[in-house]
């Protein structure tokens, strides 16, 4: 009897796996590749030739399993080729315990030697980076794919906001892709183990651990696999699936508090399709029992860090097992043990109070350093903008401020934080604002606040009087003295201002921009090419410096790829490499920047080239197909509303604004705090908290390409934006509190949605709009009044008249007005001085709206009753804002339901 194996095109990797499979088949075989291979041969007994074909059966099983493992469990794509085969494992029950012992027994070894040994302990930072937390995240892959897409999609991005708030920055390791396909087992394993190790330097060798068991014990490398030099780098015990030792470095030897184990019950075994069987449990006894004996150890040495849990299955799509019941004690429990572990880690220091200037400063700090970390191939532009800061000039003639200009994803502000950087570790003194990072940095009175405060090193009775009442006409011309002095003295201080073109809109919005500098003062700022800003300061520097931000060259988009996916040390292959920066897309570095993110949370390595082509080439479009997949993925039905909420707004939405709109307004009752978790969370990388102060959340998106990306995507129809402005509009007019967010809102969401009667009659009637303000509410009522002008009373206009008895009453032209009837702007309701009671302010209305008062006798505006000579009628006037530069209009509100 004689078998064969036959291997295509057999490389030098596969003779050795076939030789080792000739040596676990007894008798005489015919191993073929085209070429027979001379064996001895005899006949076989009945008995012989079953022990022949079973050992085959075992030996192919072994080399499917050594597939399946290596392709699931280290991310390889391997091309239908052998590596190394599995160790070949013991079957006799008495071989496999002598085995399962001896591995225990090296373990114990090297805990009992650890335990020896001193922790090296991390220097003290002197310096303001975050500290660096690292999970990493153990187990075998097809059967925990489920749970790895709630870690990465949900536990990670909740835990990573946590981290935030307390200054630190989280990065998991989640080795599901990332490992080249070309990668050797050597590679492969060192990788693995690495970055185990690196975990623990981070943490002072407590490196933050997570792993998951359940019925499969992983691949068990033989010791062909794991070198000598391996073996002895790393105390590689053999007998040890790969998981095995991940669990040994990452925890077992060092008795690891940081570590957390979650074993999952196996009752999900019996809806498991029995095809998908093979990738949940292990056949082989020997890797049962090492598992058994896993579990009962861990158990004994981890008694308040082994957490069990259930799910079931739910459905098998593309070939993956889908989990429901993971959202409750898995997900909660990743979440608590770590919040735990890091606060223990790296406790709160206590800090005092904090002015809200001090906080305004702090988040600028913040967005500086998040943006400053990941800027790649603008070398020559940040050595450029530095060598202008460090320039001399002359103290008479002075020069003008450095211009960047860029278009909108081409990453002006990371270049922006990172000269911020650059400049600071030179040694120079560095004024920096961002304008968009908190909700008063988009007032140009805030930057100038903020700037004088820092040029003002001594007692300066002026700025004490001015800060008790500010006034930002009186500050723009302090702070140009304020310049001007400090350019005289030896001190030297670089000013950067980042996006002035997000500054709100105004005549003066940009009147703080010194034309000339003098001394040690140099100024950089930046906008961007789109709206009319650009030209605004051309018109004001025409001789200043400009910096033009071109589109990135390949070299440098391969940095950006490859250091931001070497922080969760990930690597994409030549191909998929060179695949992404040869798109058209990659020119934009928010483009880039959102395709790394999508890609480093795609769960599926064997598909991540064909994502790769699938990617729009246009920022647009990427952000369309982020958006889609969010919305589909989302399991609370927030997502899109929240996305079309943010989209209407005028600048963003409080979080307990969102909380009542997404929850049930008539009933006064909140959205449930899970679902609203968990929504937020999924829309995290397109959200900023634009608050200041300390304040309450204030949600906006972080860049105008996804606001309108989701215009295009869920607003396309003005039916659409229709609905969800009458929705905003319906909560801030009747169940909003908060009278300042209700002004700031309200007439914005009624003059969108075309509600025009609505918006006059809360103008005219409701207290609340008193609080707008003189001038926006003129500007409100100056677009729904009719537009017809005239220089006199004649035959095409009629002048407005109040009689005697309604003259002296409240409320009866302008129902919101605390003045007598005779006092009020017949617009706006505000007290006009009797200086402006003149000809050219009286109030008019015009042929078409004055039918029904035309005749011998006037009617009155109040009461509607004709008025003769003996009620003595006063004529109505208009205040100087509202008459719009002494031009007669007709003062009618036309308006529509």
């Amino acid at each position: 009897m004689g078998a064969t194996v036959s291997i295509r095109g057999r490389s030098e990797q596969d003779k050795r796996v076939v030789a080792g499979m000739r040596r676990s088949i007894p008798g005489g075989l015919y191993f073929s590749n085209g070429l027979y291979i001379n064996t001895p041969t005899r006949c076989f007994s009945r008995q012989e030739q079953l022990n022949v074909l079973r050992s085959c059966e075992n030996t192919m099983q072994n080399a499917k399993n050594y597939f399946f493992d290596i392709n699931e469990e280290l991310g390889l794509a391997v091309d239908n080729h052998f590596c190394e085969s599995n160790m070949s494992l013991p079957t006799n029950e008495t071989e496999i315990q002598e085995c399962v012992n001896k591995c225990w027994e090296q373990i114990e070894k090297q805990r009992r030697e650890h335990k020896s040994k001193t922790k090296n302990k991390k220097n003290e930072e002197t310096n303001q980076n975050w500290q660096v937390i690292r999970i990493f995240v153990s187990s075998t892959f097809r059967d925990f794919h489920a749970e790895r897409e709630v870690l990465v999609k949900k536990v990670f991005p909740e835990l990573r906001e946590w981290c935030t708030q307390h200054h630190l920055q989280l990065i998991e390791c989640d080795l599901r892709w990332g490992v080249p396909r070309d990668s050797t087992t050597k590679t492969t394993i060192c990788t693995c183990l690495d970055e185990i190790e690196r975990c623990h330097e981070e943490a002072e060798g407590d490196g933050f651990f997570l792993n998951m068991l359940s019925e499969r014990y992983g691949w068990v490398p033989n010791k062909e696999a794991v070198s000598a030099d391996l073996t002895k780098q790393y105390d590689w015990v053999h007998g040890t699936s790969v998981t095995h030792m991940e669990i040994v470095r990452g925890a077992y030897t060092s008795n690891n508090p940081n570590s957390l184990f979650l074993i999952r019950d196996s009752s999900f075994l019996e809806d498991l399709p029995t095809d998908q069987r093979p990738g949940f449990v292990d056949d082989s006894d020997y890797c049962k029992i090492q598992m058994k004996e896993l579990k009962k150890q861990l158990r004994e040495t981890f008694k308040e860090q082994v957490f069990d849990y259930s799910c079931k299955v739910d459905s098998v799509e593309n070939g993956k097992v889908k989990m429901v019941g993971l959202e409750d004690d898995f997900a909660k429990t990743v979440l608590d043990f770590f919040k735990s572990a890091i606060a223990r880690k790296y406790p709160e220091k206590e800090v005092k109070n904090q002015t809200p200037e001090e906080i305004e400063t702090q988040q600028h700090q913040i967005f500086m350093e998040q943006r400053g970390t990941m800027v790649f191939g603008r070398s020559k532009e940040i050595q450029k903008m530095l060598t202008f800061a460090k320039s001399s000039k002359d103290s008479e003639e002075g020069s003008s401020p450095m211009l960047v200009v860029a278009d909108p994803g081409q990453g002006k502000s990371a270049l922006m934080a990172k000269c911020v950087r650059e400049s600071k570790q030179e040694g120079l003194n560095v004024f920096y604002h961002f304008v968009g990072c908190t909700a008063q940095s988009t007032d140009a009175s805030n930057l100038v606040y903020r700037l004088c405060e820092t040029l003002i090193k001594t007692e300066n009775a002026e700025w004490t009087e001015l800060k008790k009442k500010f006034n930002y006409e009186r500050a723009l011309i302090l702070l140009a003295n304020l310049l001007k002095e400090f350019g005289k003295t030896d001190e030297q201080l670089l000013i950067i201002i980042d996006a002035v073109n997000q500054l709100v809109k105004g005549n003066d919005n940009l009147k703080w921009i010194p034309p000339k500098v003098i001394g040690s003062i140099q100024v950089i700022i930046s906008t961007t090419r789109e709206g009319g800003t650009l030209q605004e300061i051309n018109d004001m520097l025409p001789s200043g410096e400009r910096l033009n931000l071109a589109d990135l060259d390949e070299s440098a988009k391969m940095d950006i790829v490859q250091n931001y996916f070497g922080r969760y040390n990930k690597k994409l292959d030549p191909e998929q490499l060179a695949l992404l920066v040869q798109s058209e897309g990659s020119k934009n570095v928010l483009w880039l920047s959102l395709v790394c993110e999508e890609l480093r949370i795609f769960g599926v390595f064997e598909e991540v080239t064909q994502r790769i082509k699938q990617l729009h080439p246009s920022l647009d479009g990427l952000i369309s197909e982020i958006i889609q997949r969010m919305i589909n993925e989302d399991e609370t039905s927030f997502v899109e509303q929240i996305l079309c909420l943010l989209e209407c707004s005028q600048a963003g939405l409080k979080e307990t604004e969102l909380h009542f709109m997404l929850g049930d307004c008539e009933k006064n009752e909140l959205v449930a705090m899970l679902p609203w978790s968990q929504a937020r969370r999924t829309l995290r990388p397109f959200l900023r908290n634009s608050s200041g102060s300390g304040g309450e959340p204030m949600l906006d998106f972080f860049h105008a390409s996804i606001k309108k990306a989701v215009k295009t995507t869920l607003l396309s129809s003005p039916e659409k934006q229709e609905v969800q402005h009458l929705r905003l509009a319906e909560f801030f007019q009747y169940h909003c509190q908060n009278d300042s967010r209700v002004v700031q809102e309200l007439p914005y969401q009624l003059k969108t949605a075309g509600k025009t009667k609505r918006l006059a009659d809360f103008v005219m009637e409701d207290t609340r709009a008193s609080k707008m303000g003189r001038i926006m509410i003129s500007r409100t009522l100056k677009d729904l009044r009719c537009q017809k002008r005239f220089l006199s009373p004649g035959p095409f206009a009629k002048m407005v008249k109040i009689c005697t008895f309604c003259q002296n009453f409240r409320g009866g032209v302008v129902k919101r007005s605390a003045w007598p009837n005779k006092q009020v702007c017949l617009m706006c309701g505000e007290c006009v001085d009797p200086f402006q009671n003149k000809k050219e302010n009286e109030a008019m209305l015009c042929m078409d709206h004055s039918r029904g008062i035309f005749g011998t006798q006037d009617t009155c505006v109040v009461c509607k009753k004709p008025m003769g000579a003996i009620h003595k009628p006063l004529p109505m006037y208009v205040c100087m804002i509202c008459n719009g530069g002494n031009q007669r209009r007709c003062t009618r509100l036309v308006t529509k339901e």
